[in-house]
């Protein structure tokens, strides 16, 4: 389903974009606004790439499920689906961390007791519950610890697929619009501070992605109309997204429809659909884990240096020029930091293949036939992948 790459390059670019806008904001002087335009208001709501990452992690993630549940697929094994989790994930977040780590020591100012302690409640998931605020060492993993915490939960909210047809859409439905409405004034009055911390702060995204999921599975009759029409309906969920989020009366109603909206008309539409499988987006969009991991230790350390470049006293002209310096400092890593360290990791096996490999080279050792996989030959779709990865 390359749309699904093409809908993470939306998201990823959003974010992308939003960062570059928000340290230009800072640091490149200007004698207006910077959310004074409709750009920079558009850019201002570039953390909505998030939630589109959510929804598709629980499409992804549920699917399998829904398969077993709702088709002829066969049984998920818990074990291969947190086993995936952690060999697919694991070593590209942990890398980055890592090199983050090093920047900030090298960076100084702050003590490297202190560093350290952030670097391993960041690479245990635990930075957003210890420190209640985003990580000290790479202010983009607050969200991968909510997926972390989502992947936990995933094999106990799949028993939702158990449930009748009108049953079960009823209850996902309702908990959508309950939870987006309870975001995030009543889990304050409850007691929780920042519930967007909380994989229940935006459980309602990824519950998305399981009615996606259903209706991808069972494929109602009163779904199939002109793919020109899904078309039209999935642009105008697409435009319609940032305004509806920015509806602070009905936003909690219109957001978590205006997502579902784009991405039923990505994948049921024609002319979207091919759009978002354009091999340059498709492509962009299947590197977003690295993007988004890398991209934000690049972007503020660039801006020490190019916030002294300016084309204009105004912001928005500043601001392209930023872009354009930014990107391909953050894609040329990407490709590489992707090449080297992500993509060896998509291959189901390589743990195994890897100690087959060292274990062939240790002193006494000889050429061994490749490892039992642990996998079956014909694994579970999506069973190795989440909303970045």
């Amino acid at each position: 389903m390359g749309e699904l790459d093409g809908l993470r390059f939306v998201a990823i670019a959003w974010v992308v974009l939003m960062h570059i806008h928000h340290y230009s904001a800072v640091s490149v002087r200007h004698v207006d606004s910077p959310f004074g335009s409709f750009w920079g208001w558009l850019l201002d709501l570039g953390n909505l790439g998030v939630p589109l990452f959510f929804a598709i992690s629980g499409f992804i993630l549920a699917l399998p499920f829904a398969e077993y549940h709702l088709a002829t697929g066969r049984e998920v094994s818990l074990r291969q689906y947190f086993l995936r989790r952690l060999t697919r994930l694991e070593p590209p977040f942990i890398a980055a961390m890592l090199v983050a780590f090093v920047l900030h020591v090298i960076k100084g100012g702050v003590p490297l007791g202190e560093l350290t302690r952030h670097l391993g409640a960041t690479i245990a998931y635990l930075h957003n519950l210890i420190y209640q605020h985003h990580s000290t060492i790479n202010g983009v993993a607050w969200s991968l610890e909510i997926e972390v915490q989502f992947y936990i939960c995933v094999p106990a909210l799949a028993l939702v697929f158990r449930l009748p047809t009108v049953a079960r859409r009823v209850a996902l439905g309702v908990a959508i619009l309950l939870l987006a409405w309870a975001m995030p004034s009543f889990w304050m009055k409850q007691g929780v501070a920042q519930p967007d911390l909380y994989l229940i702060g935006h459980l309602h995204f990824f519950l998305i992605g399981f009615v996606l999921a259903d209706l991808f599975i069972t494929r109602p009759v009163a779904l199939e109309v002109n793919p020109v029409l899904w078309d039209l309906l999935g642009l105008f969920g697409c435009c319609a997204t940032p305004f509806a989020y920015a509806d602070k009366a009905m936003g909690w109603l219109w957001f978590p429809l205006s997502i579902g909206l784009f991405y039923l008309g990505a994948m049921r539409g024609t002319c979207l659909r091919r759009l978002l499988n354009d091999p340059v987006i498709a492509t962009l969009g299947g590197m977003c884990y690295t993007i988004y991991l890398i991209h934000l230790p690049i972007v503020s350390g660039v801006i020490k240096v190019s916030k002294r470049l300016a084309v204009s006293d105004y912001y928005l002209p500043n601001l392209f020029l930023q872009i354009a310096i930014m990107l391909p400092l953050i894609l040329v890593p990407s490709i590489i930091f992707y090449a080297l360290v992500e993509r060896p990791c998509m291959n189901k096996n390589w743990p195994w293949e890897l100690a087959a490999w060292c274990k062939a080279r240790l002193p006494g050792g000889r050429s061994a036939p490749p490892p039992s996989p642990p996998f079956a030959p014909t694994d579970t779709p999506g069973a190795g992948s989440s909303s970045m990865g």
